[in-house]
């Protein structure tokens, strides 16, 4: 197989750190994309930071997915690494238009990235889509009714894309990670109210680690567990 290439999108956030950082040292040219990288400076001072990745101009994914072929010519990993705002609070007083929000920054962002890469992983006859959604899909809580609903959406996506794209030879997969020690949780286990959620919630009584989540996407493009297809996979410690 040629060179293998990666895209992941959002990669300052939330569980693009970890995940580009694993492609990278499995070998993959892992192009990242951010929306702070539409300054140049700042597209420099992450590769310096990042020698072995690269920074995409691209402002969205279908760009990502242009900019990769562009340079590399193939795409054999994508991932879809969707953060923002998740509105916490009742449902009542909500909107329509507070829903929407949620749907397309993470139901509709990510099926994006599945249509901008799908021709060209198709045309290899190869191909591995990964999907960080959240254990909020799979656990919902009274205070993230509409995050976990979207969330739920993509989970399910999942599901039907594996179905559809096994014939293809495409595998899709999502992680949801709970609690994952992020950029979403300043201070990790030095913040109380964190803790006390931590231990209320997570059967392990700690948080998720961001080289374990590497460590799984790791796994899941390295095409030695390509028979996993179809799957959400909680990454959770026991909670969700």
């Amino acid at each position: 197989m040629a060179e293998r290439v990666a895209i992941v999108t959002n990669v300052l956030d939330y569980a693009g750190p970890p995940s580009a950082a694993a492609l990278a040292a499995d070998g993959f040219r892992t192009l990242c994309h951010s929306t702070e990288f539409s300054k140049a400076e700042r597209r420099s001072a992450y590769e310096r930071a990042h020698p072995d990745q690269r920074a995409a101009r691209a402002t969205c994914v279908e760009e990502l997915a242009a900019e990769a072929m562009a340079l590399f010519g193939r795409i054999d990993v994508a991932i879809s690494n969707d953060a923002g705002n998740v509105q916490r609070g009742p449902v009542q007083g909500r909107s329509a238009a507070d829903y929407r929000v949620l749907l397309e920054a993470f139901a509709v962002t990510p099926f994006r990235l599945v249509a901008a890469v799908l021709p060209h992983m198709k045309s290899q006859g190869y191909g591995r889509i990964l999907l960080i959604t959240s254990g909020a899909g799979l656990r919902p809580t009274p205070d993230l009714v509409l995050y976990s609903a979207a969330r739920a959406a993509t989970n399910t996506l999942v599901k039907a894309l594996a179905a559809e794209l096994g014939p293809a030879g495409l595998s899709v997969n999502a992680i949801a990670p709970y609690m994952l020690l992020s950029n979403y949780f300043p201070g990790g286990m030095d913040n109380p109210d964190f803790a006390k959620r931590v231990r209320e919630l997570i059967p392990m009584q700690r948080p998720g680690e961001p080289q374990e989540l590497g460590a799984l996407v790791s796994l899941l493009a390295s095409g030695k567990a390509d028979f996993i297809s179809g799957q959400v996979i909680g990454f959770s410690g026991g909670g969700a």
